[in-house]
C-alpha cells in the first residue's frame, strides 16, 4: 500500500516529475480514490509512517501544482485523508493551510485561492475549532479573496460553507461581509461564466439553509439577483436561471415573512421575470415537442422556458392568489396580446 500510495504523489508532484498537467491530475485523481474506496483501502491498510510521509507529500504538491484543475482533485484528497484519519487526526492540517497564504508564499494568489479551498472542505468538520481559534487570519483571508477579483470566486464558496457550518451567532457575525459579497458578485458576473455559476450553486445552497445570513440586506441581494436573471444575452442561460432560483430559495426558506416585509413588491417583480423565461423559446422548440409523447416519454428539457413554468408555480403557491392576480392578470394581457408566438405561450 505505502510503494502504491507513494507513487501516486510522486506522478501527482510537479517538483517530481516531469510529466504533463493531465497525467499529475490523473494520479492525483487515483490517490484520492486510493483513500475514499467504501471497500478497504490502500490508506486503511498503510501504516503510520506512510501516512505522514504522504499527508506532507500532498501539502508539497498542492503548493507546486500550477494547474487550477490539478490543485482542486489535491484539495479533494487532502479532504478526503483529513476525514479518513479518525484514529491518527490531521494535528497540523489547518496551521499548514494558512501558512500557504503568508507573507513569505509565493505565488501569493494562487496560495491564498488553494487555502480558500483547503478551509471551504474544513470547516465542516472536526477541525472546525481549529480553524475558528485562527479567526483573525481567517477574516484577513475572506476579505483579501473578495477584494481580489481573482480569488472572489474562492472567497464567496468559503463564507458560505462558513455561513452553513455556523450557528445562529456566527452566522450574525458574518453578515457584515455581506457588502463585499455583492460587490465581487457584479465582478464574477463579467468574467470566467463556468466560475459564476458554481458560485451561485453556493449561494443558493447558503440561501435554503440559512436565509438568515442574508436577511440585513434582503432588498440588495434581491435587486442583484433578479438583475443577473434578466441580463438576457450578457449571462449564460444557467447563471440566468440560478439568479432567480436564489430568489426562489429564500422565498421558500423560514424568512420569508422577513423578506416580503423587506421587499413588498416582490411577488409582482418575480412572475414578471418568470413570466418573461417562459417566453425564451428556439425556434426549433415547437417541432421538437410535436415529437414528443407524452404517454412514453417525458421531455427532458431544461430551458429557461422549463424554469419559468416551474417558479410562475412555486410563486403563485409561496405568496398566495390574492397577492399576485393583479400582476398575473396584467402579465396575461400582455403576453396575450403580443404578435410573437413565444410570447403568447406563457398565457396558454
Amino acid at each position: 500500500p505505502g510503494e502504491v500510495l507513494g507513487c501516486l504523489l510522486g506522478c501527482a508532484d510537479a517538483s517530481e516529475t516531469a510529466l504533463g498537467d493531465a497525467e499529475r491530475l490523473q494520479a492525483a485523481t487515483l490517490f484520492r480514490r486510493a483513500v475514499v474506496d467504501p471497500l478497504e483501502t490502500a490508506w486503511s491498510r498503510a501504516g503510520p509512517g506512510v501516512r505522514g510521509e504522504c499527508r506532507r507529500a500532498l501539502l508539497r504538491a498542492v503548493r507546486l501544482e500550477p494547474s487550477r484543475a490539478g490543485r482542486r482533485v489535491l484539495v479533494a484528497a487532502i479532504a478526503a485523508v483529513a476525514s479518513a484519519d479518525d484514529v491518527e487526526p490531521w494535528a497540523d492540517v489547518v496551521p499548514e493551510v494558512f501558512a500557504m497564504c503568508g507573507e513569505a508564499a509565493e505565488q501569493p494568489q494562487r496560495q491564498q485561492e488553494t487555502a480558500c479551498w483547503l478551509l471551504s472542505e474544513l470547516v465542516g468538520t472536526r477541525y472546525a475549532a481549529a480553524i475558528q481559534e485562527r479567526r483573525t487570519e481567517l477574516g484577513r483571508l475572506v476579505m483579501t479573496g473578495l477584494q481580489t477579483p481573482a480569488l472572489s470566486a474562492a472567497a464567496v464558496g468559503l463564507v458560505c460553507e462558513m455561513v452553513l457550518a455556523s450557528d445562529v451567532d456566527g452566522v450574525r457575525e458574518m453578515q457584515s461581509v455581506l457588502p463585499a459579497m455583492e460587490a465581487s458578485m457584479r465582478s464574477l458576473a463579467q468574467g470566467d461564466g463556468d466560475a459564476f455559476v458554481e458560485v451561485l450553486q453556493n449561494l443558493i445552497a447558503c440561501a435554503g439553509d440559512k436565509a438568515a445570513f442574508f436577511k440585513p440586506r434582503f432588498t440588495e441581494w434581491v435587486d442583484l439577483m433578479l438583475s443577473f436573471a434578466a441580463a438576457r444575452g450578457t449571462l449564460q442561460d444557467a447563471a440566468r436561471r440560478l439568479g432567480l432560483e436564489f430568489v426562489s430559495s429564500l422565498v421558500e426558506s423560514k424568512a420569508k415573512g422577513a423578506l416580503l416585509k423587506a421587499v413588498p413588491d416582490l411577488p409582482g417583480r418575480v412572475l414578471i421575470v418568470a413570466f418573461g423565461f417562459l417566453g425564451e423559446l428556439e425556434e426549433g422548440d415547437a417541432q421538437r415537442w410535436a415529437r414528443i409523447d407524452e404517454d412514453i416519454e417525458e421531455d427532458d428539457d431544461e430551458g429557461l422556458h422549463r424554469a419559468g413554468e416551474a417558479n410562475v408555480d412555486l410563486f403563485v403557491r409561496r405568496f398566495g392568489f390574492p397577492l399576485v392576480k393583479t400582476t398575473l392578470a396584467t402579465l396575461l394581457q400582455r403576453y396575450a396580446a403580443s404578435a410573437d408566438w413565444k410570447e403568447r405561450l406563457p398565457r396558454l
